[in-house]
């Protein structure tokens, strides 16, 4: 499920053109950064989560898909960028120990297809979305200095 609601910083935080997670208390970041321009939305997001999966291969994720001390406190490893015009899509999510990582699913296509109660399918970005929240990809044109 989609939570749109824990994104309501992310607008601001994008503008900033920053690569590093916005400081926000309670609110855990995946950023990534794709050089090519015109790309569409729902390329760039499908681009983005694959990064971030393959990161939770990289660095393992626990069978049961929670997010544990352990896996919290690993170390941290290095991101390396350089100067370049690129997008910045931030995708805001709460790190809750003993929670679930990332909802497992195919992409929504109906509202039918949304387990969630009152859900309703994001047909632009195939994501369940809760009632009353509005759904956004957040992307700017940025500069990336070393």
């Amino acid at each position: 499920v989609y939570e749109c609601k824990v994104e309501e910083t992310a607008p601001k935080h994008a503008q900033k053109c920053v690569f590093k997670q916005s400081g926000e208390r309670g609110v855990g970041e995946n950023i990534w950064v794709i050089g090519a321009r015109g790309e569409n939305l729902k390329q760039m997001a499908t681009s983005a989560s694959q990064s971030w999966f393959s990161e939770l291969k990289k660095a393992g994720v626990p069978s049961e898909n929670r997010l544990t001390t352990e896996l919290w406190n690993r170390p941290r490893k290095a991101i390396g960028y350089y100067t370049q015009v690129g997008m910045l899509p931030i995708c805001f999510r709460g790190n809750m120990i003993r929670s679930m990582i990332y909802t497992v699913g195919e992409p929504c296509q109906t509202d039918c297809d949304c387990q969630c109660g009152g859900c309703r399918c994001g047909r632009n970005e195939e994501l369940c979305v809760k009632p009353a929240l509005i759904a956004t990809i957040v992307a700017t044109t940025c500069y990336l200095d070393k």
